[in-house]
C-alpha cells in the first residue's frame, strides 16, 4: 500500500476497516456478531490473567449461547516470538477453525493475527515480513489492556530471538474484523502494566501527529487522544476507577486508529532493541525515548498544536509525566559498542525512518541512545 504525504502534496488516504464496539457492556453486544464467522472458533490468550480474572470463561459461555465450540491456546508471553507463532500454528491446523479471537494484551492480539496470517497463506511467519497476504480469516479482538490499539491495527510486531529485534508484519488484511472494546476487561489491570500500555498509547498519538504521513483528520482525532491521556493517565495509576478506564481505552483505541494511517516512526524503532536487550516494557521503553525524539524533530507546528490540550510546553509535559509515573532515565548497561550497534539496526528500517518530518542521520539517532545511556 502507498502511503500519500499530506505535507508534501496534500493527498492522503485512510482505511479503518475494523468494525468497533465501544463501551461498558459492549462485549455483551459485539460478541454476538461471531455469528456471522462460523461455528468453530480459535481463541488465544495469555499465560493466565485471562483466565484468572474470569474472562476467559465470559467468552467461552457468550460463544456456547452462540453454538460456537472454541480451543484455546495460551501461554502467549509478552513480545511474542516467531517459535510460539509456528507452535500455535500447528495447534490450529488440528482444530481447523472457522475464525480466531485475541483476548488479551497488545502481545496476544499481535500474535493471534501472525497466527492467522501463517495458518491462512501457508509458509512461515518470516515469509510474511515481506509479502502480502493473499487471504485471512475473520478475527474478533478483545483488548485487556489500554495502550496498544492491536485491535484495530494492520501490524503484528513479533520477535526474531536470533536477531535481537522485532519484526513487523503489516498488511490491512490482518485488521481484525471486529474490536470489542470493553473498559470492564481492564478494571483489575496492575498499576505496572497500566503505566506502560498508557504510555505507549500516549506515543502512538504523539507519533501520529509529528509524522511525515500526518494527515488533518488523523491530526484531530490523535490530538484528543493527547488531550486524554494526559489528563487521564495520571488518574488511572493513582486512583483508578471507571471513568478514568473508559478513557485510557478510549485514548489507547485513538492511538491504534492514528498509527494504523499514520505508522510510528523513530521513536518505536529505537525502542525495540531496548526491550529486546534488556527487557524494558515496550511502554516504558518508548517514554523513554518520546522527549528526545520530539526535540530532535522539533516539528513546531505540532507541538503548539500539542501544548493548547496538554497546557503548556510538550515536551517539558512528558519529561514530566514520565518522571511522575518512574520512568527511569537511563538504562543500565547501555554503553557505547551498544549504542553504535542499535543506530545502526535502526538506520535500516527504512519504513520506520520514512514516517519523521525529516530523515534523522546515524549520529543523531546514536546520539538519543547516548543520552539514556548516561551519555552526552
Amino acid at each position: 500500500m502507498v502511503i500519500l504525504s499530506f505535507v508534501e502534496n496534500k493527498t492522503f488516504n485512510l482505511n479503518i476497516p475494523t468494525e468497533i464496539f465501544f463501551g461498558y457492556g459492549c462485549f455483551d453486544i459485539g460478541i454476538k456478531k461471531a455469528r456471522d464467522f462460523g461455528t468453530r472458533a480459535l481463541v488465544v490468550i495469555g499465560k493466565g490473567s485471562a483466565k484468572r480474572l474470569g474472562y476467559l470463561q465470559k467468552l467461552e459461555d457468550a460463544l456456547a449461547q452462540l453454538g460456537i465450540d472454541c480451543h484455546v491456546i495460551e501461554g502467549i508471553p509478552e513480545n511474542p516470538d516467531e517459535q510460539t507463532v509456528e507452535n500455535a500454528v500447528n495447534e490450529a491446523k488440528e482444530f481447523n477453525p472457522d475464525f480466531f479471537v485475541g483476548l488479551g494484551g497488545g502481545s496476544v492480539i499481535d500474535a493471534t493475527k501472525a497466527i492467522n496470517a501463517v495458518y491462512s497463506n501457508g509458509g512461515s511467519v518470516k515469509d510474511f515480513y515481506s509479502r502480502p497476504l493473499s487471504r485471512i480469516l475473520p478475527m474478533i479482538a478483545i483488548p485487556t489492556t489500554a495502550g496498544t490499539g492491536s485491535e484495530v491495527t494492520r501490524y503484528a510486531v513479533i520477535t526474531d530471538p536470533e536477531e535481537k529485534t522485532k519484526k513487523i508484519i503489516a498488511d490491512y488484511k490482518i485488521c481484525p474484523t471486529i474490536a470489542i472494546v470493553d473498559p470492564e476487561f481492564t478494571l483489575k489491570l496492575p498499576k505496572s502494566v497500566t503505566i506502560a500500555s498508557g504510555l505507549d498509547a500516549l506515543s502512538h498519538c504523539i507519533e501520529g501527529l509529528l509524522g511525515y504521513y500526518s494527515n488533518p483528520i488523523i491530526d484531530a482525532i490523535a490530538l484528543k487522544g493527547v488531550e486524554i491521556i494526559t489528563k487521564y493517565l495520571p488518574v488511572v495509576c493513582n486512583n483508578p476507577d471507571r471513568e478514568s478506564r473508559l478513557y485510557m481505552m478510549l485514548g489507547s483505541l485513538i492511538g491504534g486508529i492514528s498509527i494504523n494511517s499514520v505508522p510510528t516512526g523513530l521513536t518505536h524503532a529505537m525502542s525495540y532493541s531496548l526491550t529486546s536487550y534488556f527487557g524494558i516494557p515496550h511502554g516504558i521503553a518508548v517514554a523513554m525515548l518520546l522527549p528526545h525524539v520530539m526535540e530532535l524533530m522539533d516539528y513546531r507546528e505540532k507541538l503548539q498544536l500539542m501544548e493548547r490540550v496538554m497546557g503548556g510546553d510538550a515536551i517539558d509535559t512528558i519529561r514530566k509525566l514520565n518522571e511522575s509515573l518512574g520512568v527511569p532515565s537511563h538504562v543500565d548497561g547501555l554503553n557505547e559498542e551498544l549504542c553504535e550497534k542499535f543506530a545502526r539496526q535502526v538506520e535500516q528500517n527504512k519504513s520506520k525512518l520514512r514516517n519523521n518530518i525529516r530523515i534523522p542521520t546515524f549520529e543523531e539517532i546514536k546520539s538519543i541512545y547516548l543520552k539514556i545511556a548516561g551519555g552526552v
